[in-house]
């Protein structure tokens, strides 16, 4: 069928469609057992899972975040689904005088936006957020304390335009195997669910199939977005629904003449006052004696010039706090030459004076940040699996090591992905690994 359902909560949804289940509260049994089923052959088709809850994340600092979602709005166009906007109200109460911030946070892409600040208590809206955008988290943070934080998961309403749902995943760019960014074309996949009778159709592509059948659409060069008609196939003046899809970011590689190499060295634990921080050691080389200048990149995405200079180098940053952030070095007058890094702080529990508390793993994927689909796995021998996450804890694949081949595919969305290296001894090694 096109559909099952989840009990005991009571959640439906559609066959290769994603969705973010809220399970409830982290209790002090934190394993729920689900049954999913199909809707037309619950019998036959059916299967059962026992899921383990996370630990408790709160912390108790006293940041309060509540949030009303509202209905959505068609924009006073009946039929076109990519104009749906709904706001959300975002109310945070903090007893203290201390500064805090809200950020939101596509699951789609993982990219995060300031939305608003204040101090103490205080009340905003999001307004006109698009429905298709999909679902997002909200996250609040003191700026002085960011440990003291509040994460929520906002849930899109349902569409109010247009007689069927859609979904767009995996819009990619194929570069043709050439330098040429006007040569670049782009497809996108397209899943059609509901509709008035059995079939929908595309005419500008062609395409005719069963609602609930996956298609994709080769969209041509990439211009400007575009706007894709679809009707129902039995009742195509009754049923009738627009969609504006845009393409993505060219892909052929601007600037191939860029010689820049920087190995990003180890990590050094330093006092910063009463407190332990870290400095990175950097060697910045193939610059051809021009402007080059290192970018630090917060979580939150907020970016800083570190330091700007001209020719080969070697140099150490900091002191950082213990923070995780990414790093790039990248040439002042072409910003397509740039070689990044993700940067995980050391652990310096226990530093004093005199010592140096470095990571001495040999296990790396190459290049980090990934620009690509592809990478290399350089792995010890005791490795024997790697488990890759998204950002949400989402599995997305699992790679057995095979010393046949070091290189690897996948397609990831921008943002923070988690590569779990099991060992056979039983322990394992987290890589945080950045998509750009």
């Amino acid at each position: 069928n096109t559909s099952y359902s989840i009990e005991p909560l009571g959640i439906t949804g559609y066959y290769g469609v994603e969705q973010i289940v809220l399970v409830g509260t982290i209790t002090d049994n934190p394993t729920i057992s689900i049954t999913i089923t199909d809707t037309e052959f619950p019998d036959d088709c059916n299967i059962k899972l026992d899921l383990d809850a996370p630990e408790k994340c709160s912390n108790g600092c006293g940041l309060f975040v509540s949030t009303i979602v509202g209905e959505c709005s068609d924009a006073g166009t009946e039929n076109i689904l990519s104009d749906d906007v709904y706001d959300v109200e975002v109310e945070v109460s903090y007893g203290s005088l201390d500064t805090w911030e809200v950020y939101q946070t596509f699951t789609s892409d993982n990219t995060s936006t300031l939305v608003g600040s204040g101090v103490g208590n205080g009340k905003f809206i999001l307004e006109g957020i698009g429905i298709m955008l999909g679902d997002w988290i909200l996250s609040s943070k003191l700026v002085n304390d960011p440990t003291c934080n509040v994460l929520e998961l906002i849930q899109s309403p349902a569409n109010c335009s247009g007689c069927m749902d859609i979904v767009l995943t995996n819009t990619l760019c194929n570069n043709q195997d050439t330098p040429i960014e006007e040569d670049d074309t782009w497809s996108f996949d397209l899943l059609v669910i509901g509709g008035v009778g059995d079939e929908f159709k595309i005419p500008e592509f062609g395409i005719q199939a069963p609602y609930g059948q996956e298609v994709t659409l080769e969209a041509g060069v990439i211009l400007e977005c575009l706007d894709l008609t679809i009707f129902d196939v039995d009742n195509p003046l009754e049923c009738e629904t627009i969609v504006v899809v845009c393409p993505p970011k060219t892909c052929s590689e601007v600037g191939s003449d860029c010689d820049l190499i920087v190995e990003f060295g180890k990590k050094e634990c330093v006092k910063i006052g009463s407190l332990s921080g870290f400095e990175q050691e950097l060697n910045i080389q193939g610059t051809n004696d021009t402007c080059w200048k290192v970018i630090k990149t917060s979580l939150s995405g907020q970016e800083e010039i570190l330091v700007e200079n001209t020719g080969d180098k070697s140099l150490k940053l900091g002191p950082f706090d213990l923070e995780d952030f990414n790093l790039r070095v990248e040439l002042c007058d072409n910003s397509d030459c740039q070689v990044g890094e993700f940067i995980e702080a050391p652990d310096c529990t226990g530093f004093k004076d005199d010592d140096i508390n470095t990571r001495s793993s040999t296990n790396t994927i190459y290049p980090n940040p990934l620009t690509s689909a592809e990478f290399t796995l350089i792995l010890e021998e005791d490795v024997k699996s790697v488990l890759i996450f998204d950002a949400l804890g989402r599995s997305l694949r699992n790679i057995v090591p095979s010393p046949e081949s070091s290189t690897h595919s996948i397609e990831l969305l921008p943002g923070i992905h988690i590569f779990r290296l099991e060992k056979v001894d039983g322990s394992y090694e987290i890589i945080k690994v950045v998509r750009q």
